[in-house]
């Protein structure tokens, strides 16, 4: 496993666990057979094969509680709460993180806590609360930072690899872009030291969907490809359709249809089949707001509703967000344009990214507003729009979507 070979990793942990269980009777061979099941349940994690990730779990647990061992509890409730999340059960991630928590706090167990703190700050992130997720992961961060605690936690490269790309996700929805970039290069920086396939995947993804974010798509799109090769390289199956949906969508916004719709289909029919939920809504809207950039509006129509009822059903507030931009950037563009519900889609949105902290996106509704406004001949109130949206985008240094909005101003003059 430490090689990424994770399917020899697989076999190797069965056949441990079946030579456990031809034990004579009188040996106690249940601390065994959780950690066996643990360390199986990582290497099935990198495959992508959550179910089986889950059975482990399900195993080990009342094995544990035979023992009443809290520490081996609390490892089980901070995997299942991964495992929930890529579910697309974001209140049973949450619980079982919390319960980590408590059990990692009540057996002051450095390893534990910086887990725990990550598999939360997903939980959080998945749900659209980015400040409380960047609040989460900072904690990890920081307290890796500490020699006494890194010592108490043993390898904790591990948690401060995979804590930082997940903390520059959350600073790129809230357009914190230069407190995420440096995070992501001290990610990148900490995965090539130790040679880590799932830390680089990660590393560079996040990197590359930040970009993607404020719209340096010449940066985004070789981070995006990086990770996509080593995603398939060495076998991580889990990141995959996340990825392969991040540089599909850097793809299309460049104008490169032709190479983004197979991979964003791909992606999400990769996900469709591992029964993966998480971000399944992002990858498919992606696909949506590509068959939208190929003119193909019904397609894309619906995929965005596709995309909602996923949102909806998996309570994912963020990405709730970004597809009723969507939808509102669709009713734009059908024949004949239904201003109404364009309208409503874009206050909507602007309504949920600014409770949320999306500054990017709240941008980009005012630019969406303004276009609008433009097309209906309401000058004066797409004239405020599109000055907010290029206010907001100077604000944030989005140079690229700073000169759509003074395009779309141009034809309209200053309000």
């Amino acid at each position: 496993m430490a090689n990424a070979a994770n399917r020899e990793a697989v076999t190797r942990f069965e056949a441990a666990l079946h030579c456990l269980q031809r034990l004579p009777g009188d040996q106690d061979t249940r601390a065994p057979g959780i950690d066996i099941r643990l360390d199986m349940r990582n290497a099935l994690l990198q495959l992508g094969e959550n179910a089986r990730c889950l059975a482990m779990l399900r195993e080990a647990e009342p094995l544990a509680e035979d023992l009443d061992d809290a520490l081996r509890l609390g490892w089980i409730a901070s995997f299942l709460s991964t495992h929930c999340l890529l579910s697309g059960d974001s209140d049973q991630a949450i619980a079982a993180g919390e319960r980590a928590l408590a059990l990692a706090s009540a057996c002051a167990q450095a390893a534990l806590q910086a887990d725990v703190h990550l598999h939360l700050g997903q939980a959080y992130h998945a749900r659209g609360h980015y400040q409380k997720a960047v609040e989460v992961l900072a904690w990890n961060v920081e307290a890796l930072a500490d020699p006494a605690f890194r010592d108490q936690a043993g390898p904790a490269g591990h948690f401060s690899m995979h804590s930082l790309p997940w903390l520059v996700w959350c600073l790129g929805e809230l357009g914190a872009f230069p407190e995420g970039l440096a995070h992501g290069q001290e990610a990148i920086r900490l995965a090539e030291t130790v040679g880590h396939p799932y830390g680089l995947v990660a590393a560079y993804g996040s990197v590359g969907l930040l970009y993607l974010r404020k719209g340096e798509l010449d940066k985004a799109v070789p981070q995006l490809e990086r990770s996509l090769a080593l995603c398939r390289s060495a076998d991580i199956l889990l990141m995959l359709p996340t990825v392969a949906s991040s540089l599909g969508a850097a793809y299309a916004l460049s104008g490169r249809l032709a190479a983004a719709l197979p991979l964003l289909e791909q992606a999400v029919a990769q996900a469709t089949a591992m029964h993966l939920m998480l971000y399944h809504a992002l990858a498919v809207a992606s696909l949506s707001e590509a068959y939208l950039l190929a003119d193909d509006v019904e397609q894309a129509h619906e995929h965005a509703v596709r995309a909602l009822a996923l949102c909806q059903a998996h309570k994912e507030e963020g990405h709730h967000a970004w597809v009723l931009r969507l939808l509102g950037d669709i009713a734009v563009r059908r024949a004949p344009p239904d201003a109404e519900e364009a309208a409503a889609c874009y206050q909507a949105a602007q309504t949920r990214a600014r409770a949320l902290g999306m500054r990017p996106l709240l941008a980009h509704c005012h630019l969406g507003l303004g276009r609008l406004y433009c097309q209906q001949g309401q000058s004066t109130l797409a004239g405020h729009e599109l000055v907010a949206a290029m206010e907001l985008y100077r604000t944030l240094d989005m140079g690229f979507w700073q000169q759509q909005a003074a395009m779309a101003l141009a034809q309209v003059g200053s309000p």
